[in-house]
């Protein structure tokens, strides 16, 4: 009726109507573009570009309740409290679509089998994975040259996180790890499990060392379990042609198959090689 003021619960349910709607946008994770070719030719486009998640709506709409309160507060002073409240929803509403609508790196689509066991998070330049760098696989079975260590629940998270580049590029002086690199891992495998040289802390392969388990791995002086092989047996989860770690430096390791699904036949002597694409 005319000359009256609309009841605050009014206010109260178009702040939510638009909230819901904000919640309602369609997802969009950008392009897919499969490990190696992201990774070694087009670094930037790791992180997709566009998106067809209707932000400009969900900035309407809060524009619409914006000025709809800024009347409301101005013709009746008891809903100073009530406007408030209504811009804050309406503004958390609006990062938390904003946030959402951000496309996810290809990176994280290959860690995600393992999503149960890890947390991801990222800025401009790293993609981070926590894990406590324990398998779901049994460990220590097959060994032959035990060193009395047990496999113990790490803390590979906040700060202590792994970070993988988003952008990697390729070394100007390349270390060899046959002659380097013996100590500490160099990669992490997609079910968040550090990766370290096939050659142990004496260089010698310890594979044939016999210190090996019956997936590769073993527990180190701390205590922390990891693989010194290629986890190839995670293939069989993160689905064949995709990657099943990755290096330190960025880029994606393969098992058998590369990102085409195809047995790779020109890879270089140190099994790897970098595509045209």
């Amino acid at each position: 009726m005319e000359g009256r003021n609309v009841k605050p619960s009014i206010w109260i349910v178009i702040a939510i109507t638009a909230c819901l709607t904000t919640n309602l946008a369609p997802a969009h994770d950008g392009d897919h573009v499969h490990g190696i070719r992201v990774w070694q030719e087009t670094p930037s486009a790791v992180i997709a570009t566009e998106s067809t998640d209707p932000i400009w709506a969900v900035v309407a709409i809060f524009g619409f309740a914006f000025a709809t309160v800024v009347v409301r507060t101005l013709t009746s002073k008891r809903s100073v409290a009530v406007a408030a409240t209504l811009l804050a929803i309406c503004a958390a509403g609006v990062l938390a679509v904003a946030e959402e609508s951000k496309p996810k790196p290809t990176i994280q689509t290959h860690f995600e089998p393992f999503k149960d066991n890890l947390k991801f998070r990222r800025d401009e330049k790293y993609f981070y994975v926590e894990s406590n760098g324990l398998p779901d696989h049994q460990m220590m079975v097959g060994i032959k040259s035990w060193q009395q260590q047990v496999p113990m629940s790490q803390a590979y998270s906040g700060k202590n996180a792994w970070q993988i580049p988003l952008q990697p590029k390729l070394a100007e002086k390349p270390i060899s790890g046959k002659k380097a690199l013996y100590r500490g891992a160099i990669a992490l495998a997609a079910n968040g499990v550090p990766i370290f040289n096939a050659l142990n802390n004496r260089g010698d392969d310890a594979y044939l060392a016999g210190e090996l388990d019956e997936f590769g791995g073993h527990c180190g002086r701390g205590d922390d379990y990891h693989y010194h092989t290629a986890p190839v047996h995670l293939e069989a989860t993160v689905g064949k042609g995709n990657p099943i770690g990755y290096a330190l430096d960025g880029f994606p390791l393969y098992g058998y198959l590369d990102a085409k699904g195809k047995e790779p036949a020109d890879l270089d002597e140190f099994n790897g090689r970098l595509e045209a694409d």
